[in-house]
């Protein structure tokens, strides 16, 4: 995979993760809110198997510098 596919399956799983665990929060039955917070878990581990990709395809001052602008947009998209 390229580094693009890369982030965009890190923010895409991320992104899925957190509405997971946020509709879990609210959840009174509490046999469906273990299978929210399971699949949020799995959304973690691919979100983890990206971002180790990421970091591993990363070499040189270009890259250092897309990686830091992807994990700035990250972080602005874990704040929203």
């Amino acid at each position: 995979m390229n580094l693009l596919t890369d982030y965009n399956l890190l923010t895409e799983y991320l992104e899925r993760m957190l509405q997971l665990e946020n509709l879990a929060v609210d959840e009174p039955d509490s046999t469906f809110k273990a299978q929210l917070l399971m699949q949020a878990r799995a959304y973690r581990k691919l979100a983890d198997q990206a971002g180790q990709r990421l970091w591993a395809s990363t070499s040189g001052p270009a890259r250092k510098y897309e990686l830091e602008h992807s994990s700035n947009q990250l972080r602005t998209l874990a704040v929203k």
